[in-house]
């Protein structure tokens, strides 16, 4: 038998058992505690027998795969007894195969357990959700198809799973969004900022360097901010892992957040223990932010995909929890009289009073060329969501403005994205600006210093070294906008020409930053350089790395 450790639940660890070829139950448990045929801990927290940091501590990515597999059945099989064997065959096993399947028998097995309808071979209807009690293994375990496979699964995820039967589709793709408004309010005032920006350095090395995304929720379950590198970050938007987005057990179903909150625990949820099937590729580590006189002010989370699982992440976000949480000390503690004065005193050096009404008169400045887009007002960060900053670069381009369907055409294309939507976001960042947007036709009627208007205005007027000197990187890189691909293209097409058509040789080498491949630039550089000047090495360096 081999056993290996996993981050766990409220004791501490919980125990996967992997006997021969099929992944064994997920068990719940703290160190010494025996769940079923899972065996007992020693005192340094190893099941016993196992070896530090050896074969059989950490589990490998076939150990992965097998349990991903085996909580996909157990998911399905949930599903199907909640709704009263949907989709079963009479004799116990399965009528629905896994999520992913191209059946719409597969798609609909969840929901049709939710709402007690079955769609697979008729059968009766129920009126409402089924509710298991509390630990229930219903399903998870029973009958003569279920065998092994099926599992046991965490006591805290069948429960969680039940109670989000009642408010939660199974098909749901992403988080809902909460007032934007409110979010960038509440993560301005919030108490976690500070501590959290002083760890935010750390956040950023580890979610880049192990391929993660961070994120801070306040007490509801509502995301503030996040860090993360630019894959992970890109494919948690998709599902509005951001800031505004809702991932609270009513919202989203069973997630470690929503644990994390609910428990007042540090909690881990892997793959198909998420109740949404969206979410099954993911593996997320939490751990609750305490106030020092014991509320939950929020959640700090490490998420990546299931196949980078690690034992030590649960251990690492609940170090940083408590790193933040010394800091939260350390502001509620007493201090001196002239310590005292400089804690009014605003992030940025501002006192509170004056970052207040003062400050929305302050220059709006649009940064959107390169990698780290953003928003300030005098020396404060505006958090947009990338639709909104999307929104505000093309109206910031295009002064004259926008009717709002060709906005929406410039933003959605050919996507099916509603009116309301549509709207719902231009409100938003109407609301961030304090106005500044015309209602009728979609324009800025207030001043926006935008990088990438700066450099069409310089390509325009034909001061290609002002364009070059402004020009930080292809525009907002990660957007799909069509409005946006087409000024990007347009950006770096104009700028590429006023380049080549330059003799300065200086313009060349700087614009051969943001193209190391293009054969054609890196030789019209070369070609302008002495014979004897030390920057043809770093010409001929790109030109051979375009050409291999």
């Amino acid at each position: 038998m081999r056993t290996f450790p996993r981050a766990g639940t409220s004791g501490g660890e919980y125990w996967l058992r992997l006997a021969g070829p099929t992944a064994g139950p997920l068990v719940g448990g703290g160190p010494g505690e025996v769940n079923g045929d899972v065996r007992t801990t020693d005192a340094g927290g190893l099941p016993a027998g196992a070896e530090p940091g050896g074969a059989a501590g950490l589990p490998n990515a076939s150990q992965l795969r097998r349990l991903r597999q085996e909580l996909e059945r157990a998911w399905v099989r949930w599903g199907e007894t909640a709704g009263g064997s949907v989709g079963g065959h009479g004799d116990g096993t399965a009528g629905v195969r896994s999520p992913g399947a191209d059946t719409a028998e597969t798609v609909d097995a969840g929901n049709a357990g939710l709402t007690g309808t079955r769609r697979a071979g008729g059968g009766r209807r129920r009126t409402g959700p089924w509710r298991p009690k509390p630990g229930s293994r219903t399903g998870l375990g029973a009958g003569p198809g279920s065998g092994p496979a099926a599992g046991t699964l965490r006591a805290e995820v069948v429960e969680s799973w039940a109670r989000s039967g009642a408010s939660v589709d199974r098909a749901c793709a992403e988080a809902p969004v909460s007032d934007a408004d409110a979010a960038r309010s509440r993560w301005a005032d919030s108490q976690l900022r500070r501590p959290i920006g002083a760890v935010a350095e750390e956040l950023r090395r580890i979610t880049e360097d192990a391929g993660f995304v961070a994120a801070v929720t306040d007490e509801t379950g509502t995301i503030l901010w996040t860090c993360g590198g630019r894959h992970m970050r890109h494919a948690a938007e998709r599902i509005n892992f951001a800031p505004g987005g809702r991932w609270d057990e009513q919202a989203m179903g069973t997630n470690a957040l929503s644990l994390a909150l609910l428990r007042g625990q540090a909690a881990t949820v892997f793959s198909a223990e998420h109740y949404l099937s969206a979410l099954h590729g993911w593996v997320c580590y939490c751990a609750p932010i305490r106030h020092p006189d014991g509320r939950v002010l929020g959640v700090l989370d490490l998420s990546t995909t299931w196949e980078r699982s690690h034992p030590l992440a649960l251990s690492t976000v609940r170090l940083l929890a408590a790193g933040i949480e010394e800091r939260l000390r350390e502001d509620a503690a007493p201090q001196a009289p002239g310590r005292r004065a400089r804690s009014h005193v605003a992030p940025h050096g501002r006192s509170r009073a004056s970052s207040q009404g003062p400050e929305m008169d302050a220059q709006l400045r649009l940064a959107v060329l390169g990698d780290s887009p953003r928003l300030d007002r005098g020396s404060d960060e505006i958090p947009l969501r990338p639709r909104q900053l999307e929104i505000l670069t093309l109206l910031a381009l295009e002064p004259e403005g926008f009717t709002p369907e060709r906005l929406h055409d410039a933003l959605y294309g050919e996507r099916p994205v509603s009116a309301s939507t549509f709207k719902a976001e231009v409100s938003h960042l109407r609301s961030a600006l304090g106005g500044g947007i015309a209602t009728r036709r979609y324009a800025l009627t207030r001043p926006v210093d935008c990088d990438a208007a700066r450099v069409a205005a310089a390509v325009e007027r034909g001061d290609t070294a002002a364009a070059v000197t402004a020009y930080a990187g292809p525009l907002l890189e990660r957007s799909e906008a069509p409005g946006i691909v087409e000024w990007r293209d347009h950006l770096h097409v104009a700028l590429r020409e006023a380049v080549l058509a330059s003799p300065d040789a200086a313009l060349a080498l700087a614009f051969g930053h943001h193209a190391r491949y293009d054969i054609a630039l890196h030789r019209h550089a070369l070609a302008l350089l002495a014979p004897d000047d030390a920057r043809r090495g770093l010409a001929t360096a790109r030109l051979r790395a375009s050409l291999s």
